[in-house]
């Protein structure tokens, strides 16, 4: 069944609760310094940092994560009893924001430490210590994320950062300028089940190749498949051939080192996101189901990094993602062409 975006986001929160190149972007990250000549912990003046969330797409996600419950709203907006999941220490949700505002006002209401509910998102600015920037349905959620990057705030930007790998470069090289964090990712970054699949690597390699697999459209789905397996294996793809079609994509990514992974992205299709990993010695394959436990590991590790001034994910390997998915559009749009990651 094709799931629609808003099908999508309902289902992980209720789970919580010939060739061619890309160079540009290559370019520009060289340029940028490391994360690790970026790092500096973070010092504030109060003992949680203080965190605010723009867009309430994922705040069922996220926002147990970070408040706690009010129990009698709860029961007045929900119905039943509220969940109880183990607060994430460190950090606390202060300020919400949404364009429809009825729905940053429920947020409020439903999670005790909110208190303030902004007008505009510019006006968390001095408010936060750090921002989480959830889909907005827009497709151009990451331009929030200049405002808060200018203001120095330690920032997390909802998959995919960009469709365009410059962008997504320059947003990097914004943070860099004001000296402080960008953060983006897929949920499935955090699966358990990636976590297990790198310890049980070793048991099979050599490892051969990889297929993935993942519902709806390339990039804006294809990242959390694609994002899934580099979990697992890292970074390293130096060329892309898509030799599938709009709406049922194939994609071969291969490996400096030799490794491969095949990427299969297909609109209406089953809703689930999986992956196959195939060695001289074994195979197994793991299907990403545990959405509560991907946001408690999303949003632990941006607080982790807020605090140490540390990114939990390497700039390097975000962008190649962005890179690998915009080539292999690339090489769908032009006939299937081997398109070359630089």
């Amino acid at each position: 069944m094709l799931m629609t975006r808003r099908e999508f986001l309902g289902a992980t929160a209720l789970s919580v609760l010939g060739s061619a190149a890309l160079p540009r972007a290559a370019s520009l990250l060289a340029q940028a310094p490391t994360d690790k000549e970026l790092s500096s912990p973070s010092k504030f003046d109060h003992p949680e940092i203080r965190v605010g969330m723009y867009s309430m797409s994922r705040a069922d996600n996220f926002a147990p994560l970070l408040s706690e419950i009010n129990a009698e709203q709860w029961k007045a907006i929900n119905g039943g009893d509220p969940p109880q999941p183990q607060r994430i220490r460190g950090a606390r949700l202060v300020a919400v924001f949404d364009k429809a505002r009825g729905k940053a006002e429920r947020v409020a209401k439903l999670y005790s430490s909110v208190s303030l509910v902004a007008k505009a998102p510019e006006d968390f600015i001095g408010h936060v210590d750090a921002v989480m920037i959830n889909d907005d349905g827009s497709m151009r959620h990451q331009d929030q994320a200049i405002r808060y990057l200018e203001a120095g705030l330690p920032t997390w930007v909802d998959k995919p950062l960009s469709r365009d790998p410059d962008e997504a470069a320059r947003l990097f090289a914004l943070a860099d300028t004001h000296r402080t964090l960008l953060l983006s990712c897929s949920l499935l970054r955090y699966a358990p089940e990636a976590a297990e699949a790198k310890k049980r690597l070793r048991s099979i390699e050599p490892l051969r190749t990889v297929h993935a697999y993942g519902p709806n459209e390339l990039i804006y789905y294809g990242i959390h498949p694609t994002e899934l397996c580099y979990a697992v294996l890292g970074r390293g793809v130096v060329r892309v051939q898509n030799i599938g079609e709009r709406g049922r994509e194939l994609v071969r990514m291969d490996y400096a080192d030799g490794r491969r992974m095949v990427l299969e992205v297909c609109e209406r299709s089953a809703y689930s996101f999986q992956a196959g990993f195939y060695g001289e010695k074994g195979w197994f394959t793991i299907e990403a189901k545990d959405m509560g436990a991907m946001a408690r590991g999303l949003v632990a590790g941006f607080v982790e990094s807020v605090r140490t001034g540390k990114a939990a994910i390497p700039r390097e390997e975000t962008l190649e993602i962005i890179r690998v998915l915009a080539a292999a559009e690339k090489s769908r749009l032009s006939g299937g062409v081997v398109v070359e990651i630089q």
